[in-house]
């Protein structure tokens, strides 16, 4: 998996990839080693979603689906724009956090909201812009479970992964 660090050129990080998905298949994962932020920050680019008025829609799906299939198109690239360490810890690498996107795009789920469904806080570590293949561009913002999604149509989603969401 490449991972591009542009103050140092780009260097090959491993990030495991989901057993789930042929090899072909897997979007490329770029983190920028500048985009370290803070959970404050990442937290405040979802809140301009959580205030978008839909009128409680949702969507209960058939069966457990993955991120990458709810999605609605072929991904090329998954761009990390923000990153930032949970809690105010330590920051994760570059090579974590590629990993921690990968598992959160081949995650499950089974019920999507138009609005935030939850009342716990939210820790939001992670912002990626995903570039599809046909050149629509949606977003992606997780904690690794909780996830919000801006779908290749534009439409903002809020979801647990499984297996917190059972």
């Amino acid at each position: 998996m490449l991972v591009l660090l542009p103050m140092f050129g780009a260097f090959s990080v491993p990030c495991t990839q989901p057993k789930s998905q042929a090899a072909d298949a897997t979007p490329e994962v770029r983190v920028d080693a500048s985009a370290l932020s803070n959970v404050d920050e990442i937290g405040r680019h979802v809140s301009r979603f959580e205030a978008t008025f839909c009128n409680g829609g949702y969507r209960w799906l058939d069966q457990p689906t993955t991120v990458e299939h709810f999605a609605g198109g072929r991904l090329k690239t998954i761009r990390v724009i923000h990153y930032a360490a949970p809690g105010g810890g330590k920051a994760p690498s570059p090579g974590e956090v590629g990993n921690k996107v990968l598992n959160v795009w081949q995650g499950k789920f089974r019920a999507a909201f138009c609005s935030l469904p939850w009342s716990e806080g939210t820790w939001w570590t992670s912002e990626s812009t995903l570039e599809f293949e046909e050149g629509k561009r949606g977003t992606l913002i997780t904690d690794g479970v909780h996830v919000f999604l801006r779908d290749r149509d534009g439409k903002p989603w809020f979801f647990r992964l499984y297996p917190a969401a059972q």
